[in-house]
């Protein structure tokens, strides 16, 4: 029993520290890789516009874009499945603590 509880306890942590870094891998994606991946994009349009690079080099910075924000959204997904899990090991809902129970049941689903 004593075993059990020190798991459930190593498990809460654990997916607590797992979902505070998804947390600030989006959060440096957000504030510093997708602004630059960005200023790419738009660098490789002016370049293409001027003839300076070919298509292919266009593309190619748009598919960074786009591993950009699957990577985010990676994140994001990581971060969600953590916070299920820890509301699962702590049997109650995260988002609607500190609600009345009627408010909370009236909040929208995101």
């Amino acid at each position: 029993m004593r075993q059990t509880t020190h798991d459930r306890a190593a498990s809460f942590v654990a997916n607590l520290i797992i979902m505070r870094n998804a947390e600030r891998q989006v959060e440096l994606y957000r504030r510093s890789v997708v602004p630059s991946v960005q200023q790419l994009i738009n660098a490789s349009q002016q370049d293409y516009a001027a003839g300076t690079v070919g298509f292919a080099d266009l593309i190619d910075s748009e598919r960074t874009y786009v591993g950009v924000r699957l990577m985010v959204a990676q994140a994001r997904i990581e971060r969600e499945k953590r916070l299920a899990e820890l509301e699962a090991l702590a049997g109650v809902d995260i988002e609607t603590l500190g609600y009345p129970a009627t408010q909370a049941s009236s909040l929208p689903v995101q």
